[in-house]
């Protein structure tokens, strides 16, 4: 039996043309929460459910729904690293609010190639 990774259990939600093939079955074989965001506005064009959970999220849907905490901190580093175009992968620390609490997150940030030749 095999198991099916967090991501692979969102995979309805991926844009089927979003993505190169290739990074597209890279992202869904990741056991990492991930969630691609729109480089130049920062709404979220897709999420895993795992990650959606960590921003109080029944799932990935909902996270595309609502968007990411717009004045967190965490989104304004994001926005900052989208701003700045395509750079190398990064690490880095990122905190939002969350009902009313404090959510730390370690982030990979790496810009990804899209199928129309663009980035997010």
């Amino acid at each position: 039996m095999a198991v099916r990774t967090a991501n692979q259990a969102a995979e309805p939600l991926l844009p089927a043309r979003l993505l190169e093939t290739e990074t597209r079955a890279t992202l869904l074989a990741s056991p990492l929460a991930s969630f691609l965001l729109n480089p130049a506005d920062g709404q979220v064009l897709w999420s895993s459910h795992v990650a959606a959970r960590l921003f109080g999220r029944a799932d990935g849907l909902a996270l595309m729904q609502a968007g990411l905490p717009v004045q967190a901190p965490g989104s304004l580093r994001l926005r900052q690293i989208g701003a700045q175009g395509n750079g190398p992968r990064r690490i880095e620390r990122l905190r939002f609010i969350v009902a009313l609490r404090s959510v730390m997150l370690t982030a990979i940030c790496e810009f990804l190639p899209t199928a129309d030749g663009g980035q997010v």
